[in-house]
């Protein structure tokens, strides 16, 4: 890395993400920080603009991190990759392992870390363990009850069908279905027939 980095952060959230920068300024006086607020700019940046370190949240928006790093993985190819957010499942680790993210770091973490992984050191925190993607599998985190909702789901039953069918209550077909999205990361249906396509759960 250069002796003053070209940071980029990618954050909705403008109080973090400026408090963020100074702390940053602070340790590294030298450092080019550059803030985005949404997807669309962030990928403008990325193109335009020669990133060392990329900081970004898990939830943009209504957009997903994750999924920005790895569809756009070739802008990132010379760049540490920081995620840093407020989510830490073991679901979202271990696809951060698998899309390259060097660093995935929990919102209170200390300064230290912040900098230890700015400046690229221990880098086999998040090893990559999976040899392809149909060996990463978030099937172990959901329940025999929320596979069965999201086979139905995706043959596109409404949750007042989905409870007449499995016999239980529309609101706790509706707590179910939260607790799969907050599990797997994702905001709707089409997530879900995502996932499945590309083999990342299995029913």
């Amino acid at each position: 890395m250069k002796d003053q980095p070209s940071i980029l952060i990618c954050d909705d959230h403008q109080l973090f993400s400026q408090g963020l920068k100074e702390v940053i300024k602070q340790h590294i006086p030298g450092a080019e920080i550059t803030i985005t607020e949404n997807y669309s700019d962030c990928i403008s940046r990325l193109k335009t603009t020669e990133t060392n370190v990329f900081i970004c949240d898990i939830k943009i928006g209504n957009e997903n991190g994750l999924d920005l790093i790895s569809k756009h993985i070739e802008l990132l190819e010379s760049t540490t990759i920081i995620v840093l957010s407020g989510l830490y499942e073991n679901y979202l680790l271990r696809k951060a392992q698998f899309i390259g993210v060097h660093y995935f770091l929990k919102k209170e973490a200390g300064v230290s870390e912040l900098l230890s992984a700015i400046n690229g050191e221990n880098q086999n925190r998040l090893i990559h363990q999976f040899e392809n993607e149909h060996e990463f599998n978030a099937s172990e985190f959901l329940s025999k009850k929320e596979k069965e909702i999201i086979k139905l789901v995706i043959d596109g039953f409404q949750s007042k069908e989905i409870a007449e069918k499995l016999f239980i209550s529309k609101t706790t077909v509706d707590t179910h279905r939260r607790n799969i999205h907050r599990k797997l990361n994702t905001t709707n249906s089409g997530d879900l027939i995502r996932l499945v396509y590309e083999r990342i759960i299995t029913l």
